[in-house]
């Protein structure tokens, strides 16, 4: 039944693909890893194609990801590509409000293909590939990458492991799955960069990062009281779970330190 599902959407998607010739793939608000290493992999594959094809979110990329972000293609609202999409590529969001802005420059006409792998999604496209037992929209996005018989670069096979590396909390969550660690095993046979990957998304702090925990260690309140009311919803938005402890883990440190509950450091 599964593989059944499988060549069905990816028949259905393959089929679009080669219909049309100018794409644009988009994620959630406040992207995270799963939605910018799947569109950053799918950018790859269009291209290999011949498409005229480009990248529009709503938020600026986090730091930690700049290095497998393309050197040109992306653009950030609200700056927008010229070219009119004739079919969008909506990634790792649940809902169409989840993409922010970007809802705005969306032709009316244009074809969503929404591809993702949350509980709560409202299957808003033309195409809904929405696969619940897939530890992230990026094992989606390499399923679909084979179904259409892409050749599989080392710069797809790094973005493709860092969605899925990053939504399994570096495969320690309940969906690590059998099917998520051989997809694993698949990228890095396929030139997954992940050395490149630990250095950049996990060992790697931004300056005010390690400010602000310096200050906690310290028993110094930031300057700016870490805002922690948004993680509560980050699952269904998208986030993956590994980023959501790691932005905790800040707060956790300044509520030990200011006579709070212990709570741990994150993992």
């Amino acid at each position: 039944m599964e593989d059944t599902i499988v060549k069905m959407h990816g028949e259905e998607i393959c089929s679009m693909v080669k219909r049309y010739q100018r794409f644009l793939i988009t994620t959630h608000v406040r992207a995270d890893g799963d939605g910018i290493g799947s569109e950053v992999a799918l950018y790859h594959a269009l291209r290999s194609m011949g498409k005229t094809v480009c990248i529009a979110n709503d938020s600026p990329t986090p730091q930690m990801y700049q290095f497998i972000i393309p050197p040109e293609g992306v653009y950030i609202y609200p700056d927008s590509p010229k070219d009119r999409a004739e079919v969008v590529f909506a990634l790792d969001s649940p809902t169409l409000e989840r993409l922010g802005m970007i809802q705005e420059i969306i032709p009316e006409d244009a074809k969503i293909i929404n591809v993702d792998h949350h509980i709560s999604n409202e299957y808003f496209g033309a195409v809904n590939w929405v696969a619940e037992d897939m530890c992230a929209t990026g094992e989606i996005v390499l399923t679909l990458l084979r179904e259409m018989d892409i050749d599989i670069t080392p710069d797809m096979a790094t973005a493709l492991y860092v969605a899925i590396v990053t939504d399994t909390g570096r495969f320690t969550h309940s969906n690590t799955t059998p099917a998520a660690l051989r997809a694993a095993a698949f990228l890095i046979e396929r030139g997954a960069r992940h050395e490149e990957i630990s250095k950049n998304v996990y060992n790697t702090n931004s300056f005010p990062l390690i400010q602000l925990r310096a200050g906690a260690q310290h028993g110094r309140p930031p300057r700016r009281e870490p805002d922690c009311r948004h993680l509560a919803d980050k699952r269904d938005a998208g986030e993956g779970e590994d980023q959501r402890y790691r932005h905790a883990g800040i707060c956790r440190h300044s509520r030990v330190n200011r006579g709070g509950d212990r709570w741990g450091a994150a993992p």
